[in-house]
C-alpha cells in the first residue's frame, strides 16, 4: 500500500504563542492548509457524539454534555501547528555549528493515513528517512525515543475521562 504525502518547513527552535523558548528543538512545520485538512480527516473518523465538539475552520469547539458520555472536550491546533518533532531538546554531538542553516527548508514525508489518539493528541506515524538522517548528522540516535508522528490536534480543557491515556486507532 502507498502511504500518502506531505511536505513541511523545517523550523528551528520553533516559538508559539503558549510555548516558551526551547533551545534545541527542531520540528517540521505543515502549512495551514494541511493542518486543516487532516484534522477534516480525524473529524470523519471521530465517533458521532464527537465531531459537534470539533471545528477544524475556526480552531474552536464547544464543550458540551453528551447524554450517554458525559463532558466531551474540544479538539485545537498545537501550539506549533501540524508538525512532525524531529529532535525534542537535544543538544546536537555533532555539527552543532550548522544549526540552523537549512531553515525553512522542504522536507517530503510519509505518513499513516489511520490516525492515532490518547487522552493529549491525536496523530499519524510518519516515515522519513531524510528526517532520521537529520538527527544521525547531529550526533543523535538515529531512532528517537518517540517515533516521528505528525501532530495535527490536542484536546483542550475538559479531556473525556473515559479516554484514558494509552493510544488508539480512531
Amino acid at each position: 500500500m502507498t502511504r500518502p504525502t506531505a511536505i513541511g518547513r523545517l523550523r528551528y527552535d520553533p516559538r508559539g504563542a503558549s510555548v516558551p523558548y526551547r533551545p534545541w528543538w527542531l520540528v517540521l512545520q505543515c502549512d495551514g492548509d494541511w493542518h486543516r485538512r487532516l484534522l477534516v480527516d480525524v473529524r470523519g473518523k471521530l465517533p458521532q457524539a464527537w465531531r459537534i465538539v470539533t471545528d477544524p475552520d475556526r480552531n474552536v469547539g464547544k464543550t458540551r454534555d453528551v447524554p450517554h458520555l458525559g463532558r466531551v472536550g474540544r479538539l485545537i491546533r498545537p501550539a506549533w501547528g501540524c508538525h512532525i518533532s524531529i529532535l525534542r531538546g537535544e543538544r546536537p554531538t555533532k555539527n552543532a555549528g550548522a544549526w540552523g542553516r537549512d531553515n525553512g527548508f522542504e522536507v517530503t514525508f510519509e505518513y499513516d493515513p489511520d490516525p492515532w489518539y490518547n487522552n493529549e493528541y491525536v496523530w499519524y506515524d510518519v516515515y522519513s528517512e531524510g528526517l532520521l538522517d537529520m538527527r544521525e548528522a547531529y550526533g543523535l540516535r538515529r531512532e528517537p525515543k518517540q517515533a516521528l508522528h505528525l501532530t495535527v490536534a490536542r484536546w483542550a480543557e475538559d479531556v473525556p475521562p473515559w479516554l484514558g491515556g494509552e493510544k488508539r486507532r480512531f
